[in-house]
């Protein structure tokens, strides 16, 4: 039986853009449409390395009944297995179930298949078209929501995961 994990990029402001039209029923997302956002490929390609992929092949191969035994066949150490394998969780790939004091993993998702928004990388005027068919538009006339409940309602059914800042230097914004 395959189980589909469907994740996507998008930049943060054009996830906000979306966040915003879905909270003020502007845009209804698709069942197939991913509900887990990355900021950048490169935030997704931390969670999805070759080692984290050889990770989840491994357990869903073997079906281990702790975290243990992945250790002694990776030789990764078990709180890397179990950081990792959290971070995971967060996204559905894998659920961690706690049984007799131990953690057993079970993977998810047997495949992933990840949607990219190029919006961001056309001229800002076909790219604000093509944003609009996908995401609705917000446009500058439009009144942000300040609708506590509506946000959280939009933030719950999405997420967008940003990529951790590994350097001290400055970023320069747009």
């Amino acid at each position: 039986m395959k189980n589909v994990l469907n994740l996507g990029i998008m930049s943060r402001k054009e996830f906000v853009a979306r966040t915003m039209a879905i909270a003020k029923g502007e845009y209804v997302p698709k069942s197939d449409e991913p509900k887990v956002w990355f900021e950048s490929t490169r935030s997704m390609a931390e969670v999805l390395s070759n080692d984290n992929r050889e990770l989840l092949a491994m357990i869903a191969a073997r079906e281990p009944r702790s975290l243990r035994d992945p250790e002694e066949i990776s030789g990764r150490k078990v709180s890397n297995i179990s950081r990792t394998l959290k971070t995971m969780e967060k996204f559905g790939i894998v659920t961690l179930h706690k049984e007799n004091r131990q953690v057993r993993p079970v993977v998810n998702a047997t495949t992933i298949k990840i949607e990219i928004d190029l919006g961001f990388l056309l001229p800002a005027d076909k790219g604000t078209k093509a944003r609009a068919k996908v995401i609705g538009s917000v446009g500058a006339k439009s009144k942000m929501l300040h609708s506590p409940v509506a946000i959280k309602k939009a933030e719950e059914s999405h997420v967008l995961v940003q990529p951790k800042k590994k350097s001290r230097r400055k970023v320069i914004s747009e």
